[in-house]
């Protein structure tokens, strides 16, 4: 079961990133690399040319057991999150509906590489504040999930565009597990090794969810989850929080003298199904609700924004037309340990 997540949560150690790196056979995300790729003389050169590259790629080295491992990636079966993250420019600078948002983006952004690597990885390390870079990596990504009937894991909505996104989404169904919030690469993949039988069995009910959203959606039926599918996963959920508490004493002790200390907390998970270009949606019927002013100063009223959203976009042209993505909303109800649950997300 791949989850996909983002760049922004990967690089704070935000619950999003933590609960892929846990609950997901493997988890996909984009890292901004070199255009002739991550080869070792690639990145030297990359490097060289981009010190703030070298920054973003410390900020992620907490992670690098992980990819490793191969439990990170930032490419599916039969393409790379990049395609899908460009696609997701190109779609903002040429389509009609998307108008609103081209004053936003940076038209050169891929133009060289050394200033696409410096302007991503700076926006990374800085935690979104750029929609211009944002709202492309964030679409991308969506783009990806759906075309590779994926999930994709937020954290609560926070900003403008994520409330009126949130207005977007049809939910399936919201289930409780315990999870870590805070934690090093190492622990991470010691939970993984500890819960490993009921991490699959979580996974496939997990799985066999979001494969009958997806069918659905292609299908134009009802979104409703499937009793037997909600017994399924509601089983494997309680599983795996009997095993985790079981030994969650013993894990406490073994991390004591981790870098990172241990912190663990129940999280909801509420999956939902939101339109493929709802980031796009979002970001466009948020900058005509505020009525030419930032979509990052000032507040709106998101029902206002997303009634806006289907005059928005009147001309659609593009290959996921009406399709749909899974998401999952990772939520910390709080901290079992007694710690900080994480930070708030940020992304747009």
């Amino acid at each position: 079961m791949d989850l996909v997540i983002s760049p922004y949560h990967l690089t704070t150690r935000e619950p999003p990133a933590l609960a892929a790196a846990v609950l997901s056979s493997r988890a996909i995300t984009f890292l901004p690399e070199p255009f002739s790729g991550a080869d070792a003389r690639s990145l030297t050169r990359a490097v060289a040319a981009s010190p703030r590259y070298l920054q973003a790629m410390d900020a992620w080295r907490w992670s690098q057991p992980l990819w490793d491992a191969g439990l990170f990636a930032t490419r599916g079966e039969h393409d790379a999150t990049l395609d899908h993250v460009h696609e997701a420019w190109e779609a903002i600078c040429s389509r009609d509906d998307c108008a609103p948002l081209r004053s936003l983006l940076r038209p050169d952004l891929f133009a060289e590489q050394s200033r696409y690597l410096d302007a991503i990885s700076r926006d990374l390390l800085r935690g979104g504040p750029d929609p211009g870079i944002s709202l492309p990596v964030a679409a991308g990504l969506d783009r990806f999930a759906c075309s590779n009937r994926l999930a994709v894991l937020r954290t609560a909505a926070t900003s403008v565009a994520q409330r009126v996104e949130d207005r977007l989404a049809k939910r399936l169904l919201t289930v409780a597990v315990p999870l870590a919030v805070q934690a090093d690469a190492h622990r991470l993949a010691d939970l993984r090794q500890r819960l490993d039988q009921e991490l699959d069995e979580f996974r496939i009910a997990l799985r066999d969810l979001v494969d009958a959203a997806y069918d659905a959606d292609l299908s134009g039926a009802s979104l409703a989850v499937d009793p037997a599918r909600r017994i399924a996963l509601d089983r494997a959920a309680s599983a795996l929080t009997r095993s985790f508490e079981s030994q969650r004493e013993q894990l406490l002790r073994d991390a004591r003298a981790d870098e990172v200390r241990l912190i663990d907390a129940t999280c909801t998970l509420t999956i939902a199904m939101l339109p493929a270009d709802a980031v796009l949606q979002s970001g466009i019927a948020a900058m005509q609700a505020l009525t030419g002013r930032s979509l990052l100063s000032g507040s709106i009223d998101p029902a206002r924004a997303a009634s806006s959203t289907h005059t928005a976009l009147a001309v659609r042209r593009d290959a996921l037309d009406g399709r749909g993505v899974v998401t999952i909303v990772v939520k910390p109800l709080g901290s079992a340990s007694g710690g900080r649950s994480g930070p708030a997300g940020r992304l747009r």
